[in-house]
């Protein structure tokens, strides 16, 4: 990775983390939603959590800032984490019913929240990681 940038390096190493936490995200979206949670619920939980782990480690490992469960950092964090997961989930939902509606085959409506995180998921992952970094430096 020598080769990168630190920018990009850094992106690269916040994407592989972020994708790990994105499939436990992934997972407790789906068994929130198979317990019966509205979609958009389940992602503002689901999301919050993960958003919280991301932080937490990419601040000390990846941004080399300073973080701790308690610090108005995290806190501020998950304030711009709260707002982009209320505009994801809206657009989940959306996208959700679109694609019911859309579809000729009649999917399972797990399959359809998977879909529709995923169509979600590279804009905020861009940002967070922008976010995260100016937060965790300053």
């Amino acid at each position: 990775m020598r080769f990168l940038s630190p920018v990009h390096r850094d992106l690269l190493r916040f994407t592989l983390l972020s994708g790990a936490c994105w499939l436990v995200d992934m997972a407790l979206l789906l068994a929130l939603t198979y317990a019966g949670w509205h979609a958009a619920v389940a992602n503002i939980a689901s999301s919050l959590i993960t958003a919280a782990m991301v932080y937490l480690l990419s601040s000390r490992h990846i941004h080399d800032g300073k973080a701790g469960v308690a610090s108005p950092r995290l806190i501020l964090y998950l304030v711009y984490t709260l707002l982009v997961i209320l505009i994801a989930s809206w657009l989940m939902a959306i996208l959700v019913h679109w694609l019911e509606a859309a579809m000729p085959l009649r999917l399972p409506g797990a399959v359809l929240v998977v879909v529709a995180k995923v169509g979600v998921t590279p804009p905020q992952l861009v940002g967070n990681f922008f976010m995260s970094r100016m937060i965790a430096r300053a």
